[in-house]
């Protein structure tokens, strides 16, 4: 069960012990509102039935691609990486909105679990590759055609991410609309097919405030994207978004963050805390607020005693006392 799973999950060893060492969530989260004041909030439009969690996923991805260093951030076993943890999933059980005929002559299941799906996969990656090798200053937003071929293809990103987390049985518009045999749509034609205008439009948005309001965020000289820790593949796994300098940031799409439940700050400190030998060298924990463009941060004491740790004891014994609930509950 990973970091996020073992957080979310009530009697879990990691649950017990933020519970019982940091269990002052709630302070976290009124500094995190009152510190973002009343900044203006991107939202999308026609949002009654938005994919919120899809579309979460997608500014995750789309604000590390916007680092300079993004050009090495995807390799392609990242990118197939939800596809084969399903290798021997099928949807067969699923309705299937093409003629029987065109089932017959492939053979095999459609949707994001068949096996030309990491063809499909392959292509997103060269697309990508492409579309981030023609802004010639990485460091600047894509010009508008290339910025919305990004958008989509974090979206698609975003659906694949919501199939990893939730099991091949999850309604997503993967099987609805990658229903198509092999070769018979062009990429393009099947991200803007996948991706609604109105979510590109929302994700376009968000990264034009990121690109204007963090440009310190990408001129900084370290950057690692998508990092793991020591204990990752101790607690099932465990990666943030990303550090620039000695700050690790979470990406969080919010409209409202004085509505979120989640307890993300116990999620930011067990990062640090899965950081073992202290590799990293974090000295601080930041929230990227994405709709309001804030970034707010926190030195590693002041997090830790907002959420009601003692002081008494050193971060490194912290860790240890983690590292036994990780691996021994």
């Amino acid at each position: 069960m990973s970091l996020h799973a073992q957080i979310r999950t009530k009697g879990t060893p990691v649950r017990r012990f933020f519970e019982e060492r940091f269990p002052n969530v709630n302070a976290v989260r009124k500094d995190l509102v009152a510190r973002a004041g009343d900044a203006i909030t991107t939202r999308p439009f026609e949002s009654a039935s938005y994919p919120w969690t899809a579309a979460g996923s997608a500014i995750d991805y789309r604000i590390r691609l916007a680092f300079p260093q993004a050009s090495s951030y995807l390799p392609r076993w990242e990118l197939a990486s939800p596809v084969s943890g399903f290798a021997l999933a099928t949807d067969s059980n699923l309705p299937r909105p093409f003629p029987a005929e065109i089932a017959a002559a492939s053979g095999e299941p459609y949707g994001p679990f068949n096996s030309w799906s990491g063809a499909f996969f392959e292509k997103l990656h060269d697309v990508l590759g492409a579309v981030l090798a023609s802004n010639s200053d990485p460091a600047k937003q894509p010009d508008a055609a290339p910025e919305e071929t990004l958008a989509q293809l974090c979206y698609v990103l975003g659906l694949y991410d919501a199939l990893d987390h939730a099991g091949p049985v999850v309604r997503s518009p993967l099987y609805e609309k990658l229903n198509f045999p092999p070769g018979f749509l062009p990429v393009a034609d099947a991200l803007s097919l996948l991706c609604p205008p109105n979510v590109v439009a929302d994700l376009i948005a968000m990264t034009t405030r990121f690109y204007q309001e963090q440009q310190k965020l990408l001129d900084a000289a370290r950057v690692e994207l998508s990092p793991n820790f020591a204990g990752s593949t101790e607690i099932g796994g465990a990666d943030a978004d990303l550090i620039v300098g000695n700050c690790l940031i979470d990406v969080k799409a919010l409209v409202d963050p004085a509505k979120d439940s989640h307890p993300w700050p116990w999620q930011l400190l067990g990062y640090v805390l899965l950081d073992y030998e202290d590799t990293w060298e974090l000295t601080s924990v930041a929230i990227y607020l994405a709709r309001q463009a804030q970034l707010i941060e926190w030195s590693l004491e002041e997090l830790c005693m907002t959420l009601g740790g003692s002081g008494e004891e050193s971060l490194s014994k912290v860790r240890s006392m983690f590292r036994r609930a990780v691996t021994t509950g």
